[in-house]
């Protein structure tokens, strides 16, 4: 069951692009994702390339607030 949900979510969210049932190959193309939708979101001239972003912490403490 898990297997199925996790392909259906990664693709989604990838436009299919890293829907690998091999997380290193999937997080190798996230990070190509990202980088893309980065420059796209720079530049302001291009919608994402996927629903992918970099996630950022300004503060390393960890807190349990939503």
């Amino acid at each position: 069951m898990t297997r199925p949900l996790r392909r259906k979510l990664w693709h989604d969210h990838t436009k299919g692009m890293g829907d690998h049932d091999d997380p290193a190959k999937a997080f190798m193309q996230w990070g190509k994702i990202i980088g893309e939708n980065a420059r796209r979101k720079k530049t302001g001239k291009e919608a994402p390339h996927a629903s992918l972003i970099e996630f950022h912490r300004d503060d390393p403490k960890r807190t349990y607030k939503d």
